[in-house]
């Protein structure tokens, strides 16, 4: 066919030849074949030219058309091997899963931006088809897999073992130990492989041989300073609050030398015993990954709403930026991205009409992502792509990770004047122009109160944010662990729902938050709560009902916080507002 379309463009056999690279003789016998395959003649030849007969100019056209498909698929395929794309299921074990290949996968989402990936930890089976068949495209197994069809790639070795004891055992005694074999009786002795232990413990002891180095995990009040706390070890901490463990590695089935100088070493390095912080559960799940990451900040959220086009309105209004394609930024880059609410590529809706389906925060770094990424796997399902990572929380909204990018803003805050402190010199006020938002602020979500421990302890435990107020009958306030605004996130309590209730966006001035909301009332919105102070965070605010969902909110001078502040517990409900606005022309 090739040749036959080669012939019909360059009216010579002769000069198809010369552009298909191949011999004249060939281009005539694969034209003869192919009349002998359609049963009709397609080429009239003469001595000097050649011409089409009817069919053949009917056929030619068809046959340049498939030509020019294949060509452009095969151009398509080709690329791939440069820019790939599509889906890559990608399946673990445990132990694996939980520590450097969760930075593996988010550098090469990065890389790879066009690729989504789906990363699920444990579940192995001891089949190596089965990953197959449950259609995972990559499998990591700690055994030797024989089937030939398979194709294989040794990363690493797994032949060395070791032994993780609880304090009572071999680890706070100074004695050595001659063999494991009277640790395996132990309540709280486990295997566990070199490999598991984390980078920080690894790194401590460098230039050790790999069959005889001992990693030491410190678990000192609530949180694990190196390594990774195990089930056992959770286990012991409980029963000894502040407790210190192990990880020893040893050749498998070898009894450790006695007076060698690393056992010696082992037990100089080991810390001793700390008394647990009231309030929190030692060796708490996920806290060995506390002191390796920062969130640092909400990067972006991602709204489903019913009308893209009234929404997108609300939002310019507000302030934002356009970006293009429904997406707008403040003026430190964070984004607010609008989706048909039947857009299938969004986590599943709390709740119907327009919400919030997904919140995107920003971590300060590449390796903070890898962690917190491998972290989320462990229970959850977790996807990446184009650098993100992205799971739902236990209460069903969407959770997305990414590396922060924050823009500077240079802004002018005008200094406040009072007797004693004069701030403002020479400088009056001026009325402040249209209002931009510099950054969103916080987001406040509603969860049902069936499930409001589960759904704090995810964002507490797991992902590191530090409470700040908790009020029993209203929800939890609690900041990210990078920034220092009083709260960056509010779990409000609700008798049986869930969805979305506000988000907050910083202004510089008060005056700012009167004129946002203004503005926003003089272009046809309405207004949700007038201006008032709050006592939690001590912001001035107003807020606007967002066709979105929930409302957003004008917020400015909330109160900074550190690692000395609270966690304050209110039992009984403080007043929502130190004042709110009021006017006796309503009495009229």
């Amino acid at each position: 066919m090739r040749s036959f379309v080669g012939v019909t463009k360059s009216r010579s056999f002769s000069q198809a030849a010369r552009t298909l690279g191949i011999s004249g003789s060939l281009v005539s016998r694969h034209v003869a074949e192919l009349e002998r395959s359609l049963g009709v003649r397609l080429v009239n030849r003469t001595a000097r030219t050649i011409s089409l007969t009817e069919a053949g100019t009917r056929y030619a056209e068809f046959a340049a058309r498939i030509i020019d498909e294949i060509d452009r698929e095969d151009a398509q395929l080709r690329s791939l091997r440069d820019k790939p794309e599509g889906s890559l299921a990608i399946i673990s074990p445990k132990w694996i899963g939980s520590n450097d290949v969760g930075d593996a996968i988010v550098a090469f989402s990065a890389h790879y931006p066009k690729i989504h990936i789906r990363f699920e930890v444990g579940g192995m089976s001891e089949r190596s088809y089965e990953f197959l068949d449950r259609g995972f495209d990559v499998a990591f197994h700690t055994r030797h897999v024989r089937d030939c069809n398979l194709m294989l790639r040794k990363i690493a070795p797994t032949t060395r073992s070791g032994t993780c004891a609880a304090p009572d055992t071999t680890s706070t005694s100074r004695s050595t130990t001659r063999s494991t074999r009277p640790t395996a009786t132990r309540r709280c002795a486990r295997r566990r492989w070199p490999a598991a232990a984390s980078a920080c413990c690894r790194s401590a002891w460098s230039g050790t041989s790999s069959a005889t180095a001992a990693w030491f995990a410190s678990c000192r009040t609530a949180r694990c300073r190196t390594g990774r706390c195990t089930r056992c070890t959770r286990r012991a901490a409980r029963r000894s609050p502040g407790s210190s463990c192990s990880w020893i590695s040893s050749p498998t089935g070898s009894a450790a030398r006695p007076g060698r100088s690393r056992s010696r070493r082992l037990s100089r390095t080991a810390r001793p015993p700390e008394p647990a912080t009231k309030g929190f559960a030692p060796c708490q799940r996920g806290a060995s990954k506390l002191l390796a990451m920062t969130i640092t900040r909400v990067e972006r959220v991602v709204y489903g709403v019913a009308d893209l086009g009234e929404c997108s309105r609300f939002f310019a209004d507000f302030g934002l930026q356009l970006l293009g394609g429904n997406r707008f930024g403040t003026q430190t880059g964070q984004v607010v991205e609008l989706r048909a609410a039947d857009d299938p590529s969004l986590p599943p809706a709390v709740e119907d009409g327009s919400t919030i389906r997904e919140i995107v925060w920003g971590v300060d770094s590449a390796e903070a992502l890898g962690q917190l990424a491998a972290e989320l796997a462990s229970d959850r399902e977790v996807t990446a792509a184009a650098g993100e990572v992205h799971a739902v929380d236990e209460t069903g909204f969407g959770v997305g990770l990414t590396v922060s990018a924050p823009s500077p803003w240079n802004g002018d805050r005008p200094g406040l004047n009072r007797t004693g402190a004069e701030n403002r010199w020479n400088k009056p006020v001026e009325h402040p122009g249209r209002v931009r938002p510099i950054r969103l602020c916080h987001v406040a979500l509603n969860v049902p109160k069936a499930g409001k421990a589960q759904a704090v302890a995810f964002y507490t435990e797991r992902l590191g944010f530090v409470p700040t107020d908790r009020v029993r009958d209203v929800g939890v306030f609690m900041r990210a662990p990078g920034d220092s605004d009083h709260h960056t996130l509010l779990l409000g309590h609700r008798a049986d729902r869930a969805g979305v209730n506000h988000t907050a966006y910083e202004v510089a001035t008060v005056d700012e938050v009167i004129v946002g909301a203004n503005d926003m009332i003089d272009r046809g919105w309405h207004e949700a709560r007038r201006l008032g102070r709050h006592t939690i965070g001590s912001n001035f605010f107003r807020f606007i009902l967002a066709p979105c969902g929930g409302r957003v909110e004008f917020a400015s001078d909330m109160d900074r916080v550190d690692d000395s502040y609270g966690p304050r517990d209110h039992e009984e409900t403080p007043p929502h507002t130190i004042f709110a606005l009021k006017s006796s022309r309503e009495d009229r």
